[in-house]
């Protein structure tokens, strides 16, 4: 085996945890303490992703970066938004009491050049720190980001407010709806009881709302 092909991490590593680990957690305070030390690893382990393939783009190139997606069979798009992240956010400037995701979508508040390489503005910085003063959420975050933007650009803030308050209600009845089913599918029949539920409610509003003419909106059969 060459110098270059010796393994960093152990092949022998365990995917699972050692648990005698657990066994030694006892209370609340202990269960806490360690999940805490588990998120912080996770944090952690992002930016190593980000920082390697960040370092890889710029020793072998950008196109290096299209090859290891198709290897590691991971959309283009997750391995560039790790190399977004860190490019965006050099090592002195990372909030460590802030989420590499909240990371990520702060890096949207400035527009990136392809051609120069460079972020045009900085305005990034000022909303990682302002997500990490005041403890919020990666969604929120997401979502001052795009209104202050759109504002910037010239859209109503009333008709921005409404549009993103519609994004954030689809998405919430899309991931209830996709919680239900799942429930549904492994035979949980109170949560079949509300998708039908819902289904019909909708179904039955277009049934009665949208006839006319030779065309009735019946309720599609599944």
């Amino acid at each position: 085996m060459t110098e270059s092909e010796v393994a960093i991490i152990p092949a022998d590593m365990p995917l699972g945890l050692d648990h005698t680990i657990l066994q030694r957690l006892e209370n609340y305070e202990d269960y806490l303490s360690f999940y805490i030390q588990l998120e912080e690893a996770s944090g952690v382990f992002a930016w190593l992703r980000a920082d390697t393939l960040y370092q890889m783009a710029k020793k072998l190139g950008e196109n290096s970066l299209h090859q290891l997606a198709i290897d590691l069979r991971q959309s283009r798009s997750t391995v560039i938004n790790y190399v977004r992240t860190a490019r965006a956010f050099p090592h002195q400037e990372r909030e460590p009491m802030v989420s590499f995701s909240s990371h990520f979508q702060a890096s949207f508040a400035d527009s990136y050049d392809e051609k120069t390489e460079q972020f045009k503005t900085n305005t990034r910085f000022e909303w990682i720190k302002k997500a990490a003063d005041e403890g919020m959420s990666t969604r929120k975050l997401q979502k001052q980001i795009k209104e202050k933007k759109a504002i910037a650009a010239g859209a109503d803030p009333i008709v921005v407010a409404r549009n993103i308050e519609i994004e954030d209600k689809v998405s919430a009845l899309m991931h209830y709806l996709g919680a239900l089913k799942d429930k549904a599918k492994i035979g949980d029949e109170n949560a079949l009881s509300r998708i039908l539920g819902i289904y019909t409610t909708i179904y039955g509003e277009i049934n009665k709302n949208f006839k006319g003419g030779d065309v009735t909106y019946a309720i599609p059969k599944t």
